[in-house]
């Protein structure tokens, strides 16, 4: 065995316990959707001021996230428990998108 694979094999176990050592207590979806409750909760995101303009926006509201060079967009339904409707991607090499 070389150093390059101690080495890979070390950053392996590195990211395993890392993995391991965030982990929290996972949130039951009952219903199988995702809820805006649960979103707002767990996820670190955006709000933002209108949806891009395919969706309803009388209906719907969205937010946002940025990871691995996108901007995701999910949207809401206003109506009952808030259920996730849709996600929208956004490559960011051109800069934010303005909705």
């Amino acid at each position: 065995m070389t150093f390059r694979h101690f080495y890979t094999l070390g950053l392996a176990a590195l990211i395993v316990v890392g993995a391991v050592a965030v982990q929290a207590n996972p949130v039951e979806l009952g219903t199988g959707r995702m809820t805006y409750e649960v979103f707002e909760q767990t996820i670190e995101h955006a709000d933002l001021e209108s949806c891009p303009e395919e969706f309803d926006r009388d209906a719907q509201f969205c937010r946002m996230t940025l990871a691995n060079g996108m901007a995701h967009v999910f949207v809401f339904d206003m109506a009952g428990d808030q259920a996730m409707a849709a996600i929208k991607s956004y490559d960011l090499s051109h800069g934010l998108p303005a909705f």
